[in-house]
């Protein structure tokens, strides 16, 4: 169905009306930004959009995103990218397209491995000429007079909604904090915030955790070769030696024949040979070089007998097959030594948690757990640290985290294997000063760089 400029017009002018009435009917700074991300692919065809505000100076908000780890890589990148426009171009209204040499050296190195089509700047400048936020659009293609008109209107009402709102919240400040007339009130209240500063209470961690198997019995591929099937389906259980997959045979038993036979025809060689040694000196000096000949063959038959003979793998112990789809593997090529899947004993399961890198500080081991497991999260399950990695790794979400090993309580019922959720690790008592202002203390820290 081909779509009339004219009705392409009407529906862009649609959503346009539409997003102001959404912008100017936001409640707080939050849902102004996720309202921003989220409706701009409806007058401007783009990859993703993220919101970025001065005032707090970090990335608030990503189309199709609900949180946001400032932390990752390519958040802090991003970051760096809004800084630097509103460094460079802080007076600028017009949105406009970003390219490599707009950019210091260290962004612009990283900026394809970011930004695979185009990229366009949108500043969130009020009617004062206060730059109050960015917007940053990944696009397909660059933009067209019109769609740049567009997003400046948009940009114009953003700003003027954005500016009310870090009005609303500095005006809203002396109504929560009334002064006490009473001077000796307000000394008893400053004394007692000073008192409950220094009341001991237990610092605790929370960190992404799941049910993983404590031994887990690894069946991986004996030789290079194909996957004729697998038997069982994932969690099925299986007893020990029950064949659980099956390699393609073809190959190999062609080369146990061949071997086979080759054998076989020097064995015949070496008979008759035999038999002539008692008549020709001749025969005498070869029967030396077919026996070695024959040795060999017979080397390599055996050899492919014994890789024929592994084609079968069998379960070590009994469990759980524990894989994602068994279907998946018929037909796949594999290698040496590569996983194919685990059997485990349900009954035998611990605990992995990734404990963020800011945290690790006051985790040590022995400390208690609870895991809030996602199925139930009302009923926490008990259960010990056992061993923390000593160096920290990188996350498939590009974040830094220690793994952690933990054994659940004998007393409690280990959740299903694959269960996630979140742990909660306690560590000894400190000062409510120290777990109210440790984190803030560390942001600074690494902000000033000391």
């Amino acid at each position: 169905m081909i779509v009339k400029p004219q009705e392409r017009a009407l529906k862009r002018l649609s959503a346009l009306v539409q997003i102001e009435a959404d912008l100017r009917a936001s409640a707080d700074v939050s849902e102004l930004g996720f309202i921003l991300v989220n409706s701009l692919h409806k007058i401007v065809e783009n990859e993703h959009a993220l919101v970025w505000y001065a005032h707090s100076g970090k990335v608030s908000a990503v189309s199709g995103g609900v949180s946001i780890d400032h932390d990752s890589i390519q958040t802090r990148w991003f970051a760096n990218v809004f800084k630097r426009m509103a460094k460079t171009q802080p007076d600028q209204r017009v949105p406009k397209e970003i390219l490599p040499e707009h950019l210091s050296a260290d962004l612009a190195a990283e900026f394809s491995t970011n930004i695979p089509a185009h990229l366009a700047w949108v500043p969130l400048l009020g009617t004062d000429n206060r730059l109050y936020g960015g917007i940053l659009v990944l696009l397909r293609r660059t933009l067209d007079d019109a769609e740049t008109r567009i997003l400046e209107r948009v940009a114009n009402a953003a700003a003027f909604v954005l500016s009310f709102h870090i009005r609303s919240q500095k005006s809203g400040l002396p109504n929560i904090l009334r002064p006490i007339g009473n001077r000796w009130v307000q000394l008893l209240g400053l004394a007692a915030v000073a008192f409950a500063m220094f009341i001991p209470i237990e610092l605790s961690v929370l960190a992404p955790a799941k049910s993983a198997p404590s031994n887990p019995a690894i069946i991986s591929a004996p030789l290079d070769g194909v996957i004729r099937n697998i038997l069982v389906p994932p969690n099925q259980a299986v007893t020990r030696g029950e064949v659980v997959a099956r390699m393609e045979t073809n190959e190999l038993q062609a080369a146990f024949e061949v071997a086979n036979r080759r054998a076989a025809v020097l064995a015949a060689d070496l008979r008759r040979a035999t038999q002539k040694a008692f008549f020709e000196d001749d025969a005498k000096a070869q029967i030396s070089l077919l026996l070695a000949q024959l040795r060999e063959r017979e080397a390599e038959r055996d050899l492919a007998q014994e890789r024929l003979s592994r084609v079968e793998l069998r379960a070590p112990i009994d469990g759980v097959a524990i894989l994602a789809d068994q279907n998946e593997w018929t037909g796949r090529p594999v290698r040496t030594g590569e996983r194919i899947l685990i059997v485990a004993k349900p009954t035998e399961a611990l605990l992995e948690i990734l404990i963020p890198v800011e945290d690790a500080v006051v985790v040590e081991e022995g400390a208690k757990i609870e895991f809030f497991s996602s199925v139930s999260p009302n009923k926490p399950i008990k259960a010990v640290l056992e061993r923390v990695a000593y160096t920290s790794s990188v996350q498939p979400d590009q974040t830094l985290a220690f793994r952690a090993e933990a054994r659940f309580s004998e007393a409690e019922t280990p959740p299903r294997l694959g269960f996630t959720g979140t742990a909660k690790i306690f560590s000894d008592k400190v000062p409510l000063y120290y777990a109210l202002f440790r984190k803030p203390a560390a942001t600074i820290r690494r902000t000033l760089g000391f």
